[in-house]
């Protein structure tokens, strides 16, 4: 039974625990699942971007989220898409680690560069570096004060000041103002409540639950909710103005991630929910595990310090990863303790890391899918996506079998536990494509041309002096990815005066073969020079194009052919097949042979090209699916197939052939087609493109979003 018990320090009765309340029962939390899809690519995860998200803030206007690149800028109303806001524009540094509003519509953000003002979509004054470290938060005050809490502890600007330290140095994680003013810091190793210069430290031996404070809510009148972790475990913290209390969640002890708050409403985030959570009123009852004594704070008037501007090398910070909560023991005794409630909630879906209250939402950061409001209204997704390309997917797989898939914006991330996480690039390269090739993933990239230091005739050696020379024009590098490397296998020269727009077509064939579509800007505008082919052992690069000869300039074997491809299939030994608007292009055997509407492409433009076994080659036309078997071309497919318009083809280790078009994904399994939409569980019916992956995971390309269907024993391990 409950029993009721008063507590003068509050304002309301708080319900005392006694017998065990009912555990909070959950669902087991599963990957959505399309029951019309074959069971090896029924489970549905969807992707929008690969920003990893680090705070987020509302002004009247705009909503800030800062991101690893830059930081991106929302209405606070309607669905226009968002402002970025990075190193063109003037932030200090691409890295944005924290947000906080100064004066209404006046923002400092903080980058691993220093401190910079925001204001509406555009970058002001870059201000004074803080001393912190590596910053965790910023916050701002009424009075124009702004705090910076990082990994060398707390500094405080008042108004027209300059950067002081305050207090003791502490790796700061975490902070909250209460509404009468005083502030609640978290640090790795306590928490502090702070009145103007008064400190007041809680610690694990002065009452704390758990030394690691990961988030905490100031509640007013001395009283703070705080998530607390140990080394193996967290516990929700309550201190009710005179003592601590820590407890755990019957029938949960997933992580959790934070706590957040929507005006008055209290909620404990998990990676899939949202629970809310009171002092009192109704629910699951909270079980008190430990309770301390009575005003066990440590407490003293916080040391100001100036700062020098030289502050030594930055510690880098360590991500600590959200622990379980805690397990209620069995047997485990009754502890007098103000009653917490907490209730099932709803179920959001997605992969949250990040908790924070922003005004009248809370904002939770999902992987791989940008931000997700929650109001009393309802839900609202933020997302740049920056992984949903207009036409088409640049997914790979490497020597290991992991997934390796480049954004629309070029950046490179990997799919890891069934999420894609951003990798950094070859330094000082700027990377343009991704394919698949005998060694596994690829990577090209643009790169300065640099030749060696020029060499003392008497002595042969360069003198300690002498530095690289970075000549005119650039180089194009093949790169295999390594399991923490990449290793430059072939490079190819670009002639002074021509610049590199981008490289729709990238490809790499047995004995590591690179072959190179790229289109050269001019003026503005960009043409296509048909393909640039290299070996690693050759130095000398072949130039495919119209016009092409054979002894001319374009080098050995040069064949002529159409300018602009648009996909390119290595997978037949000894030929390259090319799409064009003038058909199929074959390339091998010394010849290059294009197959339009007079030798069998129905509708002449060909979108995408897959080379299957047994000799067959599928062709995306303009005028439907059809293949190029025994020197013939078939277009007579079933009407249902020729209906979904494909556009795009894929096939997985097995043969099977996978098409992509307005109409839904068509499957082949070797006797029969399938056309699979909305109906059957896709989350979407138009699709642009589609590819497969070495673990077997077919990924669809919609309007807007990137959905990857299938099961590995990595995503089925990996759910919450």
């Amino acid at each position: 039974m409950l029993r009721h018990l008063p507590i003068l320090a509050l304002s309301i009765s708080l319900l005392l625990t006694g017998c065990p309340p009912r555990a909070l029962s959950l669902p087991a939390t599963t990957p959505e699942l399309a029951p019309g899809l074959p069971q090896a690519i029924r489970a549905v995860r969807r992707f929008e971007d690969i920003d990893a998200v680090r705070d987020v803030v509302r002004s009247a206007e705009h909503i800030y989220v800062a991101t690893d690149r830059g930081v991106l800028v929302y209405p606070v109303e309607g669905q226009a898409a968002p402002v970025r806001l990075g190193l063109a524009e003037g932030l200090p540094a691409e890295s944005v680690l924290a947000l906080a509003e100064l004066t209404p519509g006046t923002l400092v953000a903080a980058t691993e560069g220093g401190l910079v003002e925001l204001s509406g979509t555009q970058v002001g004054d870059v201000l004074a570096d803080s001393p912190v470290g590596s910053i965790a938060a910023l916050l701002g005050q009424d009075d124009g004060t702004l705090w910076a809490c990082g990994s060398l502890g707390v500094a405080r600007r008042q108004a027209g000041g300059v950067f002081e330290f305050f207090g003791e140095e502490a790796e700061c994680t975490t902070m909250a103002q209460a509404p009468e003013g005083d502030l609640w810091i978290g640090t790795s190793r306590g928490l502090w409540h702070v009145e103007g210069d008064i400190v007041r430290e809680h610690t694990d031996s002065h009452g704390l639950p758990l030394p690691y404070v990961r988030s905490v809510l100031a509640l007013g009148a001395g009283r703070a909710l705080a998530l607390l972790e140990g080394p193996g475990e967290s516990r929700i913290g309550y201190f009710d103005g005179e003592r601590w209390y820590g407890y755990a969640v019957p029938g949960l002890e997933r992580r959790a991630i934070g706590l957040a708050r929507r005006g008055a409403s209290l909620f404990l985030v998990t990676p899939t929910r949202l629970l809310p959570l009171s002092v009192g009123g109704e629910g699951v009852a909270l079980v008190a595990l430990s309770r301390s004594d009575r005003f066990g704070a440590l407490s003293y008037r916080a040391r100001l310090r100036s700062i020098d501007s030289e502050h030594g090398p930055l510690p880098t910070p360590v991500l600590r990863e959200p622990r379980p909560l805690a397990a209620i023991p069995p047997n485990h005794p009754d502890i007098a303790a103000p009653a917490l409630q907490i209730q099932p909630g709803e179920v959001l879906g997605g992969h949250f890391y990040l908790a924070r209250s922003a005004g009248g939402f809370v904002a939770v950061a999902d992987a791989n899918r940008g931000v997700l409001l929650v109001s009393d209204a309802g839900t609202r997704r933020l997302s740049s996506q920056n992984l949903v390309d207009p036409i088409q997917l640049s997914i790979a797989s490497d020597s290991l079998g992991r997934t390796w898939v480049m954004s629309r914006d070029h950046r490179l991330a990997r799919l890891r536990g069934g999420y894609l996480q951003p990798v950094e690039g070859p330094v000082g390269q700027r990377i343009l494509a991704l394919a698949n090739g005998p060694g596994g993933a690829y990577l090209l990239t643009e790169a300065p041309h640099v030749a060696a230091a020029p060499v003392d005739p008497e002595t042969g050696t360069a003198p300690e002096s002498a530095e690289p020379v970075v000549q005119a024009g650039t180089r194009l590098i093949v790169s295999r990815i390594l399991q923490d490397a990449f290793e430059t296998r072939v490079e190819i020269a670009i002639p002074p005066g021509e610049v590199v727009d981008s490289v729709p077509v990238f490809g790499v064939a047995e004995d590591e073969v690179a072959w190179v579509c790229p289109r050269f800007g001019i003026e503005g505008q960009t043409r296509a020079v048909g393909c640039l082919v290299a070996h690693r052992e050759a130095p000398v690069v072949t130039h495919h194009h119209r016009g092409a000869t054979r002894d001319g300039e374009d080098g050995p074997g040069a064949l002529s052919m159409p300018d602009s491809v648009t996909t390119i299939d290595l997978n037949e030994r000894g030929m390259a097949w090319l799409s064009s608007v003038e058909g199929a292009v074959r390339v091998g055997e010394s010849q290059a042979v294009i197959f339009g509407e007079a030798r069998g492409v129905r509708g002449e433009v060909v979108s995408d090209i897959a080379a299957g076994s047994a000799g067959r080659v599928w062709i995306a036309a303009a005028e439907g699916l059809g293949y190029f078997e025994d020197h013939e071309f078939e277009f007579r497919l079933p009407g249902v197939v020729q209906a979904a318009h494909i556009a795009r083809l894929a096939l997985d280790a097995e043969g099977h052939l996978y098409g992509a078009g307005h109409g839904g994904l068509v499957f082949w399994d070797g006797s029969a087609f399938r056309v699979y939409g909305e109906p059957e569980g896709l989350p979407f019916s138009a699709l642009r493109d589609v590819e497969v992956d070495a673990a077997g995971h077919v990924w669809i390309l919609g309007e807007h979003d990137v959905a990857m269907l299938g099961q590995s024993q990595e995503t089925r391990a990996s759910t919450p």
